[in-house]
């Protein structure tokens, strides 16, 4: 059940891609709620399924919109991802990833291999190549185990929606017959999970805001924390309104949560 009041919420997970901006354009309502839920004492966690992009590139980007975001406060899929595979005791990877989401599987400590891996990793691969595919489904044949950092099909853009790592995973489960052993991201409570553990607050005073019911608003319902909903992204009104997801608040911008954070 939600608060009674968005004032008895301490920390805020919060979607970037079509929540706090479209592309490179900031969306309406992002740069002044931020700036009063940090006057407020509000703890925030940026929290995206997007893993094309190290947490060091989304707080560049950040701080380039005016976003004042510090350097513990961006929390993606990848980073979750690393994070299962280490607690699998993988050691091997390869990638269907970007040039950056592949550094930071190097970076962690697992060696890229297109022989034997123990591991086919999928990402929101924006340099996406036919041998890629190739390689990563041969392995899947032969027998390498497969997850992928997260399910949305497509991403907000400021042109529009462009194929995801869930659009990408769909070709590769046609191609292969097997379904990834986890999907990290959200809506996985795991997701959540690791999450909070970066945010620091307790679970009862956190809220999830985000544009999309799939992920951002289902992960809180599967926690059984806020869910706010921003229509500013893949949503539309009349999809939060027949929803089978619980919806704690349903907003147009970001600008219009800044009230109900204290009343």
């Amino acid at each position: 059940m939600a608060p009674k009041s968005l004032a008895q919420i301490d920390g805020l997970m919060i979607d970037l891609d079509g929540t706090t901006y479209l592309g490179d354009y900031l969306l309406p309502g992002a740069a002044e709620f931020y700036h009063a839920a940090r006057d407020l004492g509000k703890r925030i966690l940026y929290i995206t399924n997007n893993s094309s992009k190290s947490p060091e590139q989304y707080l560049g980007k950040l701080r380039a919109l005016g976003i004042p975001a510090r350097n513990d406060e961006v929390f993606t899929s990848g980073e979750a991802t690393l994070i299962y595979l280490k607690q699998k005791g993988c050691r091997s990877i390869f990638p269907i990833a970007t040039t950056e989401f592949r550094r930071m599987m190097v970076e962690a400590g697992f060696a890229i291999d297109d022989k034997h891996p123990d591991y086919v990793v999928l990402g929101f691969d924006t340099e996406l190549t036919y041998e890629k595919l190739k390689t990563g489904c041969l392995l899947l044949k032969k027998g390498a185990r497969f997850v992928a950092s997260h399910p949305d099909p497509v991403c907000p853009m400021a042109e529009g929606e462009v194929p995801d790592a869930g659009s990408m995973l769909a070709l590769i489960e046609t191609a292969t017959d097997r379904k990834p052993e986890v999907i990290v991201g959200k809506p996985n409570p795991l997701m959540f999970e690791l999450g909070l553990k970066r945010l620091k607050v307790p679970k009862a005073s956190t809220a999830i805001v985000g544009d999309r019911i799939s992920t951002d608003v289902a992960m809180a319902e599967h926690a059984g924390v806020t869910s706010i909903l921003v229509l500013s992204g893949v949503t539309t009104p009349e999809e939060a309104e027949q929803s089978r997801h619980r919806i704690d608040y349903v907003v147009q911008t970001m600008a219009d949560i800044i009230p109900m954070l204290t009343s």
